[in-house]
């Protein structure tokens, strides 16, 4: 990941795609587990896949970008320039709300690779790239896009080969990315013909991203939205290894692994990272977990755009 390369980036100097591949080439340690066994969200991965991009096209990746979708689609989408000092008219700034009121949490400055992040783009045209998408790509591409990413041994994840997140009936998908003070949230219902799309310059706190999202939806399917209330704060003091049952989620293994969690969904293992306290990010899912005590039981908290549990059953088992 990027914090990874950090503390290896030279300060002052652009970071890009090639740089990064050759930290990783130098420092990386051996990968935990071969391609196609397992899961793991890496954002250098889609550093590489852009410029896999690059090497197919004989082109920039920004050149692909406007080629092959912002101009069909009309989109004044865009890969930021390395130094901001470069930036030509307006840039959104990135804050954070504190309790001594808004911070700066902007982007980073010198940042020249992409791939994971730094395609820069409005919410409008973002909604336009969630409508227009499925059309753009064809009917085969499309397919192989949401269809559920398969491990060599059969097992799927919860991400699409497309990076989609997908509804159990395939009608819906969406995508959600958050770097420091940005957030963004796209949404298409192919079967209703809905998109949604907003984004937020102000680090929006982990609860609201999901509620918000299935907020709007609800509205754009003509239903009452939930109200936007905060859910009681998770218990910091839970050591939440064991197994749960998750409605609509089903058997969810959690086990400690220092600050992070490691989260068994269906047999494939993920990652998730502590993004508040007592909260859990997990990557993969685009799910938020968080945990209390209730009636003397150990109780989940699964929050994601397709679904949350706020008081899930009891621990059904312990390790």
């Amino acid at each position: 990941g990027y914090e990874w390369l950090d503390a290896r980036a030279v300060p002052g100097e652009v970071r890009t795609n090639a740089s990064h591949l050759a930290l990783v080439a130098r420092d990386a340690r051996t990968p935990a587990f071969a391609p196609g066994l397992g899961f793991e969200y890496d954002n250098v991965a889609y550093d590489v896949a852009a410029m896999v991009i690059e090497r197919v096209t004989d082109s920039s990746y920004a050149d692909v970008i406007a080629e092959r979708f912002a101009r069909p689609l009309g989109l004044e989408a865009f890969v930021r320039p390395a130094r901001f000092e470069e930036w030509a008219g307006v840039r959104t700034r990135g804050y954070r709300r504190t309790s001594a009121g808004w911070e700066d949490h902007d982007a980073f400055d010198l940042e020249g690779f992409h791939g994971a992040a730094n395609l820069y783009l409005s919410a409008r045209d973002l909604h336009d790239w969630m409508a227009g998408y499925r059309d753009l790509v064809g009917p085969a591409t499309f397919r192989a896009a949401t269809a559920p990413t398969r491990l060599d041994d059969g097992r799927t994840t919860g991400i699409s080969p497309g990076s989609w997140y997908v509804s159990e009936g395939g009608g819906q998908r969406y995508y959600s990315g958050h770097h420091n003070g940005f957030f963004s949230f796209a949404y298409a219902d192919d079967e209703r013909g809905i998109a949604i799309a907003w984004v937020a310059n102000d680090a929006p706190p982990p609860w609201l991203q999901p509620a918000l999202s299935r907020a709007l939806i609800a509205i754009a399917e003509g239903r009452e939205p939930e109200p936007l209330v905060p859910p009681a704060a998770a218990d910091t003091t839970i050591d939440p290894t064991g197994e749960y049952q998750v409605p609509g989620v089903g058997p969810v293994a959690v086990q400690r692994d220092g600050s992070q969690l490691r989260v068994r969904v269906r047999d494939v293992e993920y990652s998730a990272f502590p993004v508040a306290a007592g909260t859990h990010y997990v990557p993969g899912q685009d799910a938020y977990l968080s945990f209390n005590v209730s009636g003397g039981r150990v109780q989940p908290r699964w929050d994601s755009v397709f679904r949350v549990r706020p008081s899930g059953p009891p621990r059904v088992g312990a390790r």
